[in-house]
Formats: C-alpha cells, structure tokens, sequence
C-alpha cells in the first residue's frame, strides 16, 4: 500500500479515504446541472416532513426510548412523493400554444415545474429535517411548565423561541470560514445523505440502484421481527440468559454488569444488538475511526467506572437506582422539589431545604456530572494545543481568498454569497429578543446573567463546532453552562435553564446548522437559499414543537414526573434538564464542603474541569516525546474519550457491542483493504438501512406501540418476554 505525507494512500489503484480532501475529492461529486433550487413543489414537501418529523420528535422526546424520523428517511419520502408528483400532475407540455388555456401555463409551471431536480430534493429536506433544531428551547418551556408549574406566556413562548434559533443561524454564517469552508470540516453525518442524493438524481439504473433497493427493503422485512415479534434481537444477554432462574440476588448483579436492553438496566457488555433502529449503521459505518477509536475506549472504561463507582457505595451510590437521573433524597426517596423551589417564585426556600437537605444524585450521575465538566475542560485545551494553528491557517485563508474545499470553489462566481451584514442582522435581531424575553418575561434571569450567557456560549462555539466538524462528534456544552449559571445566578433553577437556553443551545444549535451549511455547498445549493430554508424551518419547528409537548405535559404530567416512567412513558430527558439546574442553582451547598453539613464528596464535580484540562497537556507532552503516541494521532482525541466515559449513564446500553464490531468491520477492515467497496457502498446502503428501519419504527410506533392511543403488544414468547427483553431483570433498587 503506498502511503501518502497526509496519511492517506492507495490499495490497487483506489485511494483510501483518510483526510478531509479524500472526502471532497473521491466521495463527493462535481456535477452541478444548475436545476432550480427553491420551488413551490419542493417547500410544500418539505413543510409536510416539517410537521411529521417534529411530530414524531417531540412525542417520543418523552418515550422511555428516544426516536427521530432519521434524515435518510426523509429524504427517500421526499424523492418517491416528488417523483410522483413531476409525473402525476399536469405540465405545461399539455397545453398546446395555441390552446385558450394557454394563459394558465405560468401557474402550472409554478406547481409543476418538471422532473423533480437534486436541489430542490436536497431543499426540501433541509426543511424538513430541521423542525428539531430549536429543542433546546422547547425543552426549557416544557421543563418550566411540568417541574414548576409554569404559565407560559406568548411573550416568551413567540420570543424566546425565535431568539434561541435565529441566534444560530446569525453566529453559524459568522463562522463559516473556521467550521465550513475548510476541506477538513467533512460533517461526517450528512456523508450518507449525500450518496444517496448523488445515487437518485445521477444514477438511474444500475447495480448501486438494485443493491440500494435490496438493502432497503430487507431491512422493512427484519425490523417487525426485532422490534416487535423478537425484541430480544436488541440485546441477546447470555449471561442474562444463563441467570434465568438463578438467585434474584445473583440476577441483579448479573444485569447490572450485561443487561441493557432496557433503559437504565445495565452496562451491557457482550450484549448483541440487531435491532437497526439502535444499530445506526450510519452512525458506526460512516464516522471516521479517529471517532471510533475514542468511542470504543470511552465507552468500555466508563462502563467500569460505573460499576466500580456502585459496588464500592462511592457517593451512596447503593442508596439509590444503579442508574438515573432523577433526584433523590438522602434516604433514596423521590426529591420534593415543589416545596424546596416554590411554586410561582421559583427560588430556595431555605426552610424546605433545611428540612429535606440537599439534592442527591445516584452514583452514576455524579459520575456523568464530573466527566461532563473534565471533557469541557479538556476541550479548551485541546483545541488550543492540537488545533490552534489550523485555526488561524482557516482564517488567514480565508481573507486572503484561498478556500481550501474544491468544492467550495467550484461555487464561487456563480452562486451568490450571503453578505455577512446579514447574518449580522439576525443575530442582532436574536439577542434583541432574547433580552425582551428575560426582562418582560418570568425567567428571574436579570439582563446581565444573558450578557454572561451570550459571552460564554460564543467563545465555545467556534471550539466545539471545530471538534464536531473535523470528527462527527463533539463535547456536550449544557452541564458546563449550567454550572456557569448556578455560580452567577445561585438558588434560581430556572434561571439556570435559561442562562443554559442562551449559552449550551448556542453551541449547539450552530453546529447542526453548519452541518446542512456543509451538505448545501457539496451539491451545489446556492448559498442564499439554504441559509433562508433554514431560518424558516427553525423557527417553524420550535413554534410547533411547542404546540406539542405543552399539550403532552399537561395531559401526562403524572407519569412524567415518575424517577422511571413506564412502557409507554417517560419523563427522564426533561427530569435529567431539571435535575443539573436544580443541583447546580444549589451548588454552594452541594458542591463545596460546609462544617457540620452530611459528606456527599460531590465537591469532586466542579474540579472536573480543571482535572479535564491537564489532560491534553500530558497527552501533547507524550505526543511529543513518545513515537508510539505520535503515530495514534488524531485515535487519541482526550475531549471525546472523556465525554464518552459517561455516556453509559443512561439509557440503552445493549448496543455497544455489535456498533463497535460493525464500525470496525467498515472503518478498519473495509476502508483500509477494500477501499473500492468503502467508496461506493458504505454510506449508500447504511442510509439504506437506517432509513428503512425508520419507516418500519414509526409505522409499528402508530400501529401497534400506542402511538394511535391503543397498543397491541404481540403475544409474550421467549423472544418477546414479560419483563425486560434480554431476561434480566430490572435494577431500579440496591
């Protein structure tokens, strides 16, 4: 294999895809047919997977199991009704010049301007895939109104939506010469979604077509199999097994360490999954291993940290549920949180306090608090040590004219660019909003605790979305904003949501922005018209979105506010929002030690950062002086092993093992000594496959999981038991 200076090579004659430049140069295409972008055809389809996706969104954002509609799902939805449409309704080569119906032909051309063209395909799916991006808002609503009984008000329902989504599109156009311009900002994500577009629109037959169809309509075959005739397929546990009819004391142990085909049941190791739907192909087969390898690492160890964290009694940890992320009491009962932050004020009240105590957190949730914090901190200084010369390289770049994406280029001179008074424009507009929103609203957020919020979140941004476009995958920002709040703004948890709202949501609402600002410039969108598709769709989803979830939570309030939930059922995404601003509007009191007050030795969370930032500067100290370190490069990345080592903290576990076999078998195996099968098939049928599983889950989640009101459960089998579905059991309790 001849290697290249960049780490890159070729195996018989096909380039092995390694760097940034590989992708823009042998993945992704050149052709451009100029074919409209913005039409009518197009934004109606794009509105209809709009409302559907943010539906099914929102609603499951409070299922024990979390499901999106998948983009590849929407984009294959919007290709088959757009096709239809191009054929099925008139065109202007129906009516004859001469006809007197010849006047209407400007109309029909309107509603029917053709076959259906890859960029008015690829327009409708951003808009449709984007009903999601103002969540974080959302969120922050629905936690009010279901942990504090909250009145919203349209002020800041209309307000605080628009300036937490607008905001992002203003500082994402800002930065686009540090996070999209260059080649090295791959976006791994959208890499799938663009074979498939390349695939409809340039490939009308042929043996990538056939095998995509194969591909695609197996999996609409196996997936009733194993999510519903067969969940055990999610998470075949022999051990769990094995333990059937062992001690129930014996069986506990055994589930904490390999079961986790329920959520929080247990670490999972050596559990197999073949359920698609939590298998993301696309996620494990296109990610580059400079993710996977951190991945693996972090997930594996973090597992038994976790397990040594709870058998140890560190932090009381057998008091309470092996894992949650509720709050408890120091005797492990649920935390009355309504008497302790009074209902209307929304601040301490110090009598409550004192007679319920502090907060406590499960042993596994103080462990996910400390690593959140170590992976921020580690963030700074990675990117500072590892990444800051690539950096100012970008912008120097940039303002002398050299882009560095050929495709990029490609575009220059004939798209217009989007002046950057706009983006401006937007983001003056957004944090006008935003400082209305606080002060005119009830969010006991003052309009200097928004100015720290909006100082923090912009100097983070361009740090993380650097992590995030090089890798797949960055550092999650919100415990870092919410401790930043509980420092500034002490026994207010809402206003802790709030400062979170204009800091974390920031962050992360610019980095999936930039991700379609990337997928628009590979197929040639013009610049205008997606940064306007996207300002659209962000606030028309956080409107709706809204619409939804405050009607779910005045109609479910009961089950929601349960620490677990039910089959049906859960709060544990909003109760794990309220439970970091309630800890951290409490941290003088929960995370430093006061005479005479009980030991938590909780105190070890805020030092998390500064622990997380000596980190890289021993592995930059090794990688200077070690050969073995020097040639891991970019394997060893310490923000992401530290984000990573928390993230079994919650919810389904069962998957870690086959997601670590699938990604080695295409990263490792596939791209290095196949890469002509790497190229052509890896993203094409792992979009197949993720899109498939995603028609099935929602078609099951209406039909037969209660999403219709009535659920039809399919007879109890081995396959299929009366309990959780790998035959462990549940760990809830010590």
């Amino acid at each position: 294999m001849a290697g290249r200076a960049d780490g890159s090579g070729e195996e018989g004659g096909d380039p092995i895809i390694s760097t940034g430049m590989d992708v823009s140069l042998y993945l992704v295409s050149f052709v451009d047919e100029g074919d409209p972008a913005l039409t009518f055809r197009g934004f109606v389809l794009g509105n209809f997977f709009l409302l559907l996706s943010s539906v099914v969104g929102y609603i499951y954002s409070l299922k024990p199991v979390t499901i999106q509609l998948s983009q590849v799902f929407i984009q294959l939805a919007i290709w088959i009704l757009g096709m239809g449409w191009a054929k099925l309704l008139p065109t202007t080569q129906c009516i004859r010049r001469s006809s007197r119906f010849a006047f209407l032909k400007p109309f029909i051309r309107f509603i029917n301007p053709g076959p259906f063209g890859l960029k008015e395909h690829v327009v409708a799916t951003i808009i449709g895939t984007s009903g999601l991006n103002g969540a974080a808002g959302v969120d922050t609503l629905a936690t009010m109104k279901l942990f504090y009984g909250a009145r919203i008000t349209p002020l800041m329902a209309v307000l605080g939506l628009f300036s937490v989504g607008i905001m992002g599109v203003g500082l994402v156009g800002l930065l686009r010469p540090l996070i999209i311009y260059p080649s090295s900002a791959v976006y791994y994500y959208t890499l799938p979604m663009v074979a498939i577009f390349e695939m409809l629109h340039h490939e009308a037959r042929g043996n990538r077509v056939r095998n995509f169809c194969l591909c695609f309509f197996g999996t609409c075959l196996w997936e009733p199999i194993a999510a519903y005739i067969a969940p055990i397929l999610n998470g075949v546990s022999l051990p769990c097994i094995a333990s059937i009819h062992s001690p129930m004391r014996i069986r506990k142990h055994v589930a904490r360490i390999f079961g986790g085909a329920s959520a929080n049941q247990g670490m999972g190791y050596f559990s197999l999954s073949f359920d698609p739907q939590y298998v993301s192909p696309s996620n494990f087969a296109g990610f580059p291993i400079k993710w996977q390898s951190n991945y693996w690492g972090g997930m594996w160890l973090g597992g038994l940290f976790i397990l040594l964290i709870y058998y140890t009694d560190s932090f009381s940890a057998k008091t309470f549920p092996f894992l949650s992320a509720s709050l408890f009491t120091s005797e492990g009962k649920p935390y009355p949180q309504d008497e302790v932050f009074g209902q209307g004020s929304w601040e301490l009240n110090e009598g409550a306090l004192a007679k319920y105590g502090t907060p406590r957190l499960t042993g596994s949730g103080v462990w996910a608090f400390f690593c959140q914090l170590a992976a921020i901190g580690a963030l700074f200084t990675h990117v500072g040590l590892f990444m800051g010369r690539d950096m100012v390289g970008f912008v120097r770049e940039h303002l002398t004219g050299q882009h560095h994406d050929p495709h990029y280029v490609a575009m220059k001179g004939k798209y217009k660019e989007v002046p950057q008074w706009w983006y401006l424009g937007l983001f003056g507009l957004a944090i006008i909003a935003a400082f209305i929103t606080v002060t005119q609203a009830h969010t006991t957020l003052p309009a200097w605790g928004l100015l720290v919020a909006l100082l923090v979140g912009i100097t983070i941004t361009p740090i993380s979305a650097m992590i995030y476009s090089q890798y797949g995958s960055s550092v999650a920002t919100n415990m870092f904003s919410k401790m930043i709040a509980g420092a500034v703004h002490p026994g207010r948890p809402v206003a802790n949501l709030w400062f979170s709202n204009y800091c974390h949501q920031l962050v992360a609402i610019t980095v999936d922005l930039a991700d379609y600002q990337k997928l628009a410039i590979y197929l040639k969108v013009p610049h205008r018209v997606a940064m306007i598709s996207q300002c659209y769709a962000t606030i028309a989803g956080s409107y709706l979105g809204w619409a939804i979830l405050s009607v779910l939570v005045q109609n479910k309030r009961e089950i929601l506010l349960d620490p677990v939930g039910d089959n049906q059922w859960s709060g544990g995404h909003l109760q794990g929002m309220n439970a970091q601003a309630i800890e951290w509007s409490l941290a003088r009191q929960v995370f430093s030690v006061h005479p005479g007050k009980p030991a938590t030795h909780y105190e070890i969370v805020p030092l998390g950062i500064l622990i997380g930032a000596s980190v890289p500067v021993v592995h930059w100290l090794l990688f200077k002086h070690i050969e073995l370190i020097r040639k891991a490069g970019e394997m060893i990345t310490t923000p992401l092993v530290l984000m990573y080592l928390q993230d079994m903290t919650s919810g389904i576990n069962s998957t870690v093992t086959s997601s670590i076999i699938l990604g080695f078998t295409m990263q490792v195996y596939l791209r290095v000594y196949r890469p002509r099968i790497f190229r052509e098939w890896c993203y094409l049928l792992s979009g197949a496959i993720d899109g498939a599983a995603q028609i099935v889950v929602v078609i099951l989640s209406f039909t037969v999981f209660g999403g219709s009101g009535h659920s039809h459960p399919f007879p109890t089998w081995f396959g299929n038991p009366d309990g959780p579905s790998d035959h462990c059991v549940t760990t809830k309790t010590a």
